[in-house]
C-alpha cells in the first residue's frame, strides 16, 4: 500500500470512528491504525479501521512513549493524530521522541495558552474580543448574584463545571477546591463554535456550527448540531483568526461560543480534535486538506445535522424529564441527519459502552 499511514489514539472514541470513516471514504489507499488501552477494546473499534494496537501503559509514561515510538517505526506511520484532551500534553511534551509524526501541531506553550481557560480569557481581553467577564475570590463583591460559572482552568466535556447564583455558596465551594479554577459571568444563549485546522498561525479550513442538544443538558458536549446562521459570522471568523495568529497555533482546534440574537462571546478553546468534528466534515469542510495529500478521491458532502449515538437519545429523555418539550421536535431531524457513528458500524457502537 502506497497511501498515507495514519495512527489515531483512543480507538473506541466516537471521534476516532468519525475520522476513520471520513478518511476511508475520501482518501484512496489510506491505512488507518488505532491504539486502545484495554484488551477487550480491540474487538470494539470501527469497521473503517485497518489495525488495532493494544498499549496498556499510561500515555504519559516513559514506557508508553518508548513502545509507541517503536510501533510507529515498525509500521511506518506517517501521521499521529491524538484524539482526546488527555493525549495532547504528554505527546506534545515528548514529540522529539516520536520522529516527525506530530510536526503539524503547534508547540506545547501555545497549547497551554489555548487549553488554559484563564489564559484564553486573558487573550480575548487583550485582543478586545467579546468574552465573559472573569473574577477571582478577591473580587467577591463584584460577582453578580444573577449567575456565574465555576470552571477548572483545564479540562473538557463540562467536567467540574458548576453554576452558582449565590455568592456564599460559591465562596464555600471555591475555598475547598484544590486545583486552579476560573469564575466567569454566565452567558445566556445558544452554544456554538468555530472549528478549523491551522498552519503557523493561519486558519486553513473552518466551519461554524451551533448546538441543538447537549449532554448534560445544563451545558456540556453537543449531542446534535447544525450549521450556524448568525448575523455576526464574519466578525466571529475574524476574531478566531486574531486568536490563532496571536498564539501562532498549528493543528486542529475548536473555539466555543455563546450566541445571542446579535451578539456572541468566545467561551474557551479546545486545541485538539473536538466532539462535533463530524459536523464540518459532513458539510464539505476537509480539515485534513493541508495535512494529507489529495489522492483524487475526495468529494464534497452536504448535510444539515449530525448527532451522537447514544447520547442524543439520552439527552432527549432528560429534556423530557425536565419538561423541555420543545426539544423533542429534534427527534424528527435524525431522519435526514448523519450519526457520528454509522449504524452499520456495530463494533464501534458497542465500543461506546466499554469505557
Amino acid at each position: 500500500m502506497n497511501g498515507p499511514r495514519i495512527l489515531l489514539t483512543d480507538g473506541t472514541s466516537y471521534k476516532c470512528s468519525v475520522i476513520a470513516r471520513y478518511l476511508k471514504k475520501h482518501y484512496r489507499d489510506i491505512y488507518i491504525s488505532v491504539i486502545v488501552n484495554k484488551r477487550a477494546a480491540r474487538y470494539f473499534t470501527s469497521r473503517y479501521i485497518d489495525r488495532t494496537f493494544y498499549l496498556k501503559d499510561p500515555i504519559s509514561s516513559d514506557a508508553f512513549i518508548s513502545r509507541l515510538s517503536s510501533l510507529m517505526k515498525d509500521n511506518e506511520i506517517d501521521i499521529l493524530i491524538p484524539i482526546n484532551s488527555g493525549d495532547m500534553e504528554p505527546l506534545l511534551a515528548r514529540r522529539q521522541d516520536l520522529g516527525n509524526v506530530m510536526d503539524y501541531w503547534g508547540n506545547l506553550e501555545s497549547y497551554h495558552v489555548l487549553h488554559d481557560k484563564q489564559a484564553f480569557s486573558s487573550i480575548c481581553n487583550q485582543l478586545k474580543i467579546p468574552a465573559p467577564k472573569s473574577y477571582t475570590l478577591n473580587m467577591m463583591q463584584a460577582i453578580p448574584e444573577s449567575g456565574v460559572v465555576f470552571k477548572p482552568v483545564s479540562g473538557s466535556s463540562a467536567r467540574g463545571v458548576k453554576y452558582f447564583t449565590n455568592r456564599n455558596r460559591l465562596l464555600e465551594y471555591a475555598s475547598k477546591y484544590n486545583r486552579p479554577f476560573i469564575i466567569q459571568d454566565y452567558i445566556e444563549g445558544t452554544g456554538g463554535g468555530i472549528s478549523f485546522f491551522a498552519n503557523s498561525g493561519k486558519i486553513e479550513s473552518c466551519y461554524l456550527h451551533k448546538r441543538l442538544a447537549e449532554w448534560p443538558i445544563s451545558g456540556g458536549s453537543s449531542t446534535m448540531r447544525t450549521e450556524m446562521n448568525h448575523p455576526q459570522q464574519d466578525a466571529i471568523i475574524q476574531n478566531a483568526r486574531q486568536i490563532v495568529k496571536h498564539v501562532n497555533w498549528s493543528g486542529f482546534c475548536m473555539l466555543e461560543l455563546k450566541l445571542q440574537d446579535n451578539a456572541y462571546y468566545f467561551i474557551e478553546a479546545n486545541p485538539r480534535i473536538w466532539g462535533s468534528v463530524g459536523q464540518g466534515l459532513a458539510n464539505g469542510v476537509n480539515y485534513f486538506q493541508k495535512l494529507l495529500p489529495d489522492t483524487g478521491k475526495c468529494v464534497g458532502e452536504s448535510t444539515k445535522v449530525t448527532y451522537h449515538v447514544p447520547l442524543f437519545f439520552l439527552s432527549m429523555l432528560l429534556y423530557l424529564f425536565n419538561k423541555q418539550l420543545d426539544k423533542l421536535a429534534l427527534l424528527k431531524q435524525i431522519r435526514y441527519g448523519v450519526p457520528d457513528i454509522d449504524y452499520t458500524d456495530t463494533r464501534a457502537l458497542l465500543g461506546q459502552f466499554i469505557k
